[in-house]
This record gives C-alpha cells, sequence and structure tokens, in this order.
C-alpha cells in the first residue's frame, strides 16, 4: 500500500511538472508587411521572403482573393532554402475574400526559426483558380525580397511567432522547493534523483 501511493506521488508530481504553463502562452506579430497598392494575380506561385525575430512560427497571414468561386484550395508553404518544404497549409477557397482582397489566417504546422535567416513564404494556386495577392509598390519590406523581382514590391503579410520554447523549462530545485516537497522528498530520498533525471531526458531542464 505504502508503494501505491508512493508512485501516485510521484505520477502526480510528474504530470504537474510536464504541464507547466508555456513561456509564451499567445503568439506575437514578428514580422508583417501590410500596405496594398495593387492586387497580383498569382499564375502558378508567388513568393515573399521574411527574416524573423522570434524562433517558433506559429501562423501566417497574408492578404489575398479570389475572382472565381470555384478555385481550388489555396496553398501555402513556409520553405528554408527556396524549394525545400518546412510547414505546409490549404484554405479553402470559401474563406479567401472574393472580389476585394482581405486578411486570410493559414494555421501552419509549427516550426522552429533561426532569427536572422531568409525564409519563404509561398503561395500555389492550382490550375483552374483565380488568386490575387496583394502587394505594396517599391520595397515596403527592406528585410526580404519578393518573386516581383526585379520591381522588388513587396506581398502583403504577417507572421506570428512565439517569442520562446513552447513548454517552460523546469528547474525542479527551484520549483520544488515548498514544504510540502521537500517533505516528500526527505521521506523518500531515493526518489529525487530518479525524478531528475526523468524530467532531464524528455527535455525539460
Amino acid at each position: 500500500m505504502k508503494k501505491k501511493i508512493v508512485g501516485i506521488l510521484l505520477m502526480t508530481l510528474l504530470i504537474a511538472t510536464i504541464t507547466l504553463p508555456t513561456v509564451s502562452a499567445q503568439p506575437h506579430i514578428d514580422q508583417f508587411q501590410d500596405i496594398c497598392d495593387e492586387t497580383y494575380f498569382i499564375f502558378d506561385y508567388h513568393w515573399q521572403e521574411f527574416v524573423p525575430d522570434m524562433r517558433i512560427l506559429e501562423k501566417v497571414d497574408v492578404k489575398v482573393c479570389h475572382w472565381f468561386s470555384g478555385s481550388p484550395d489555396m496553398k501555402m508553404t513556409i520553405e528554408q532554402p527556396f524549394g525545400t518544404v518546412l510547414s505546409t497549409k490549404e484554405v479553402s477557397t470559401v474563406f479567401i475574400p472574393e472580389g476585394t482582397a482581405g486578411w486570410v489566417t493559414f494555421d501552419v504546422p509549427n516550426i522552429p526559426l533561426t532569427p536572422g535567416t531568409k525564409y519563404y513564404i509561398r503561395i500555389t494556386a492550382p490550375s483552374g483558380s483565380e488568386y490575387g495577392w496583394c502587394a505594396g509598390y517599391g520595397d515596403p519590406y527592406p528585410k526580404g525580397d519578393s518573386s516581383m523581382l526585379p520591381d522588388c514590391d513587396d506581398f502583403c503579410f504577417k507572421t506570428w511567432c512565439y517569442k520562446g520554447k513552447t513548454r517552460s523549462s523546469v528547474n525542479i530545485d527551484n520549483e520544488w522547493s515548498n514544504p510540502l516537497f521537500q517533505w516528500f522528498f526527505q521521506q523518500h530520498p531515493q526518489i529525487f534523483p530518479i525524478l531528475r533525471l526523468i524530467i532531464q531526458r524528455l527535455g525539460l531542464q
């Protein structure tokens, strides 16, 4: 019975540790270009470079429209280098504004980013579609180019990122310094090093 109680306490402590709050509960806008002077037709695909300051990409907004409600789904890929797909997402035409461009969110699978490195947002328009992507004249986003070279117009986009790791790192010496945990580990000193090893193996410390 005593061993069973110890086991339950051990699992409770482990679960509580794994489910600690995240470093950044909500994503923030990292990079963006929101000037729209022209909406360019996407014949096959267009791309826009961005250079992140944050480390985890959560989603991307682009200002797009469609002129044919029967168009196939629009596809976004995040690539680095160009042609190497890191994350991908498709959005149905029913969620894309018709006639006049508007912001559409692509909730791409999260990927780690290296600040200062160029990444590519690539929008693909399948055969039979009529899509457009808003862009600003000149060079409104000086940190990156677009497929509109040599004109250097930049497409409208927003990258939403987390500032740090999606899961908090854990210092068990600090987190478990309250009297209850201290009493428990005094009664069962052999458990503390085992639990520390488990946490390190899980990459939480």
